[in-house]
């Protein structure tokens, strides 16, 4: 499907509704190539009140290209550390009783320490 269909079918999408709501995750992995398409397609839904945007990507993707009225969110490895922490002590918890059954008490620590400081304050989930 190109990008004119797409654009097409969620401008149908967003007649239909009273509100609608429009999550783009990772926006600066996409493919150069198709970054204008997108910007364009953004920019049709940019003075519509019931669709709201919400785009994930890493700060060189300047989004100030794209809406003139955007609110940005800055978020850094060192607000997230925490969070991962958790998630990683927990998700090591519950796999030490299955998977990781076999490893010391020393190497799921290493473990725990690789994956919060290879994370880097990124998390994708599964």
């Amino acid at each position: 499907m190109d990008p004119v269909e797409v654009a097409s079918l969620f401008s149908d999408f967003c007649s239909a509704y009273k509100r609608v709501f429009l999550l783009l995750d990772g926006l600066d992995e996409m493919d150069p190539n198709d970054g204008k398409a997108i910007r364009n397609f953004l920019k049709e839904f940019e003075g519509i009140a019931s669709v709201k945007v919400f785009i994930t990507t890493h700060p060189e993707v300047d989004m100030s290209t794209v809406f003139r009225r955007c609110r940005t969110f800055k978020i850094e490895a060192h607000d997230v550390e925490a969070d991962i922490a958790a998630f990683v002590e927990s998700q090591i918890e519950q796999r030490s009783q299955e998977e990781l059954s076999g490893c010391s008490p020393t190497l799921l620590e290493l473990i725990k320490q690789a994956l919060i400081s290879g994370a880097q304050g990124m998390y994708v989930g599964h």
